[in-house]
């Protein structure tokens, strides 16, 4: 006769194999899943990378043309006031002013 003891032997000999399988194979999948899970991650930090590249030199670029136009306004306005300076140097006489010139203007 079939003892009990070599069935019960056999169950946990057959449970402990099955629970093995299954932790090897979920180590695997869990590995397979952390290589795909860092590879996107090193694409997407490439990407920001890149992003973050091409916004300094978009923000290099724009604070460089507006430093020429404010170079530029600011020479156009010195000229401007110089004119100005020169117009009303010659209109104005020479020496003191007087009280009755300036009730005038």
């Amino acid at each position: 006769m079939i003892s009990v003891w070599w069935v019960v032997g056999l169950l946990l000999l057959s449970l402990c194999t099955g629970l093995a399988t299954a932790v090897l194979m979920v180590v695997l999948g869990v590995q397979g899943v952390m290589v795909a899970l860092k590879k996107r991650l090193e694409s997407v930090e490439i990407a920001q990378e890149n992003l973050d590249r091409r916004l300094t030199t978009e923000v290099k670029a724009r604070a460089a043309v507006k430093a020429v136009e404010a170079r530029t306004d600011a020479k156009t306005l010195a000229q401007v006031a110089s004119a100005r300076l020169l117009e009303e140097g010659h209109s104005a006489p020479t020496g003191r002013p007087s009280i009755i010139s300036m009730v005038r203007r």
